[in-house]
């Protein structure tokens, strides 16, 4: 079975062993190879196995980190000067044979596949113990904090920060003369500035928060403007408009008090992704620690 696109592995050989057997060894190994005289810019997410003299790889080295990028060296004739430099290195002969290159590779790739499945769940008990983490500072926060202004402040920042969320708003419950009303109570925004005023929104099926609150239930999106045509909610893209700002992916949980009256609506956008500038969608197991944040802070 061919790897799936995360678990693709990318070769990057040194000009000076380009040969007709690295080419044999990289096509038997299932491998799609190509020169580097300097370091691509690869990311944080690609997998890649290096191969070249010692020389050549000593060059690469000083640009990998191997707590963020799972790399593999494949070394002809000896280990590079610093050994690695925390990278694993496999050392494979002068007169290259092609079986034994071949085997050689395979066992990088997939030995570069495991580590990236490493750094995964590495990073996912990070973000797992920073959960928890903010969920005990809110805890602390609601138990000490009498200002509710200032616990409001602090639910919202501490929910896009766990939830890696570039921007985030919080409603208030109230009544209104024909029926409940969401205030628009706080708006944080970490991309754009802007003049922030209150204002109610129906609680009503047409807007995101609104079926939020009426339904009582989590509302998951992975693009605000790519909604399923049968659904009764839009996006509102005033702000968006205004400021040149884009929504992108949405997560809204309601806020409800002991008794599971709806007290408010908690809403984060744009999950930042792990490499610099880029969005992802919500994860599904982010969502019952959102509702007990909320559950929580109501």
């Amino acid at each position: 079975m061919l790897p799936t696109e995360s678990e693709a592995v990318r070769v990057f050989y040194s000009a000076g062993i380009v040969s007709g057997t690295l080419r044999d060894a990289l096509e038997r190994a299932g491998l799609y190879g190509e020169s580097f005289s300097a370091v691509p810019n690869l990311g944080t997410s690609a997998r890649v196995v290096w191969v070249g003299e010692p020389a050549s790889l000593a060059l690469v080295l000083p640009a990998l980190d191997p707590r963020r990028t799972p790399s593999v060296l494949v070394s002809v004739g000896g280990k590079p000067a610093d050994e690695g430099g925390g990278v694993p290195c496999l050392v494979v002969p002068d007169a290259l044979d092609t079986g034994f290159l071949a085997a050689t590779l395979r066992a990088a790739a997939e030995l570069v596949r495991a580590r990236a499945r490493s750094i995964a769940l590495a990073a996912r008990l990070s973000e797992s113990e920073e959960r928890i983490a903010a969920l005990n500072r809110i805890g602390i926060a609601l138990s000490a904090e009498r200002d509710v202004e200032k616990l409001l402040v602090k639910i919202l920042t501490e929910s896009r920060r766990f939830s890696r969320s570039e921007a985030g708003s919080l409603y208030l419950i109230e009544d209104g003369p024909e029926g409940k009303l969401l205030r628009f109570k706080l708006a944080q925004n970490d991309a754009v500035p802007f003049a922030f005023s209150e204002r109610t929104v129906a609680v009503d099926e047409q807007s995101l928060v609104g079926y939020a609150a009426i339904h009582g239930e989590p509302l998951v999106l992975e693009d605000a403007y790519a909604l399923p045509p049968e659904v009764t909610y839009q996006h509102n893209d005033s702000f968006d408009v205004a400021t040149g700002w884009r929504t992108r992916a949405v997560l809204i949980v309601p806020m409800k008090d002991h008794r599971g009256e709806l007290v408010g609506v908690l809403q984060v956008m744009n999950r930042r992704g792990i490499e610099p500038g880029t969005f992802e969608p919500y994860p599904a197991d982010l969502v019952p620690v959102m509702l007990s944040l909320a559950t929580q802070a109501a």
